[in-house]
């Protein structure tokens, strides 16, 4: 019983570049967590916690970017987000992460787009 229970601990446990990508996060850091994530991701693409994180982190670089870019060079980022959580719902169905930030993903792609235009 007790293999049992720490081989579920070992599963909560997060990779050690996935959680320095985190402290960037936390830190106000969107481009070093971003970059963190995806130099990651590169040899561990099947990790749906480094997934949703670089969802999270790819949306809030678009959102700082917001009053230097518009809405038309932002688009391809959110689609990115879009696509990321899509993926790690995929792979971890039971996290409600993925879903969140898909939907929030699809909020910023409807209002790039023009929220009529997505109906």
């Amino acid at each position: 019983m007790v293999g049992w229970m720490v081989s579920i601990g070992l599963a909560w446990a997060l990779a050690p570049e996935v959680e320095r990508a985190e402290a960037q996060f936390a830190a106000g850091d969107a481009a070093g967590c971003t970059a963190t994530l995806e130099a990651y991701l590169v040899t561990h693409p099947d990790d749906p916690e480094a997934l949703w994180r670089l969802g999270r982190s790819l949306y809030d670089g678009a959102e700082i970017m917001a009053q230097k870019a518009s809405d038309a060079q932002r688009l391809p980022i959110y689609l990115r987000v879009q696509e990321v959580s899509r993926k790690a719902q995929a792979l971890d169905p039971a996290s409600g992460q993925g879903y969140l930030w898909e939907g929030v993903g699809l909020g910023r792609i409807a209002t790039a787009k023009g929220i009529l235009s997505q109906l």
